[in-house]
């Protein structure tokens, strides 16, 4: 048992550690504008994660308490509002103990596991993130200087700002810069002096804008894979939404929108496929393919790891995911085309 204990902590601790280089890698393009920038980006990143989580994972439990507590809550004030004020107080007592009570502190708790997973969680391991890389002998070793900012208030008194300290206030900052936009999104759009396109174009304009878009561009270095990398991420979140988004319009009722979201989730899975891959030859060169012979191939590791080899030639068969995963979502949506013939006719 001790033995079965320990390879598990083993592989966490693995987990843990190429999670750490693999975001290491991704960001450090942006440490070109300083400790600060990357600190702030990270938190911005964080905060739109949790809120995305937020909006899409929502279990079942959860809106079937909150329909129940809305319901108990409807009926105490009924009761409370009823002419007879004493009989009122009465049976919102009677409901209080009898349900409302019981039902209001499941769907308490369910709200905060739900707030815990969207949001604590993804908080508290960008943060552990940040004070495991951004440590002051790394800042002093990448930025040169051990703080992300540092104040002198006169000749013996300093403030030094630590990037846990930097992050936190980030954090709240970012919050506020969401609520703030959304605000004015919202009453732009209820004014209708913007649509949906509109924002969506402003959008790709500030974020994605460049001077200089040509036809082929070449990439040097790291460049080329932490862009791949990102394509691969991309593709992944638009299948979560997607899958929620079936999910949500209860449209996996229907045979070809069913097979299309077992398309989505084998496509998730080729992508954490494809990007473990990456991150293993092409980002921290740990692991390679040798061709022997037209038959044959090597996998060579670091400190020739077994364990590790094992890894890579299996996250190198992605074949057996994506294949099924188009295969999938040609049937679903031939399915969906039959529908709408027959409808037509």
């Amino acid at each position: 048992m001790d033995n079965f204990l320990d390879k598990i902590w083993e592989y966490i601790e693995f987990s843990l550690e190429y999670s750490t280089l693999f975001m290491d890698k991704v960001f450090s393009p942006l440490e070109i504008a300083g400790s600060w920038f990357v600190i702030f980006a990270l938190a911005l990143i964080i905060v739109l994660i949790t809120k995305l989580l937020g909006r899409s994972y929502v279990t079942k439990r959860y809106i079937r308490l909150e329909k129940d507590f809305l319901h108990w809550k409807n009926v105490r004030e009924e009761a409370i509002n009823q002419p007879d004020k004493e009989k009122g107080k009465a049976l919102a007592k009677n409901i209080d103990q009898a349900k409302l009570n019981r039902v209001y502190y499941d769907y308490f708790f369910e709200g905060l596991l739900k707030s815990f997973i969207t949001s604590i969680l993804p908080m508290l391991l960008m943060a552990a993130y940040i004070i495991n890389i951004y440590t002051p002998e790394n800042l002093l070793a990448r930025f040169g200087k051990e703080w992300v900012f540092s104040f002198s208030l006169g000749s013996s008194f300093q403030i030094n700002i630590s990037s846990a300290l930097w992050f936190l206030i980030c954090l709240i900052s970012s919050f506020i810069l969401y609520a703030v936009l959304k605000t004015i999104l919202k009453k732009l759009l209820a004014k209708k002096k913007l649509d949906k396109t509109t924002v969506l174009v402003i959008f790709l304009v500030i974020f994605l804008g460049s001077p200089n878009l040509f036809a082929t561009q070449m990439h040097k270095g790291n460049e080329g894979i932490i862009v791949h990398q990102i394509g691969h991420l991309f593709f992944l979140f638009s299948m979560v939404a997607l899958i929620f988004t079936i999910n949500g319009k209860k449209l996996s009722k229907e045979r070809g929108w069913r097979l299309i979201q077992y398309s989505a989730f084998l496509f998730v899975l080729w992508n954490l496929d494809a990007l473990a891959a990456h991150f293993l030859d092409n980002m921290i060169h740990v692991a390679q393919f040798e061709r022997l012979s037209l038959w044959k191939v090597n996998v060579a590791t670091v400190s020739d790891s077994s364990l590790l080899a094992i890894i890579y030639y299996i996250l190198k068969l992605d074949h057996l995911l994506c294949v099924p995963a188009m295969f999938l979502l040609f049937i679903g949506i031939k399915q969906l085309s039959d529908i709408q013939k027959k409808k037509a006719q």
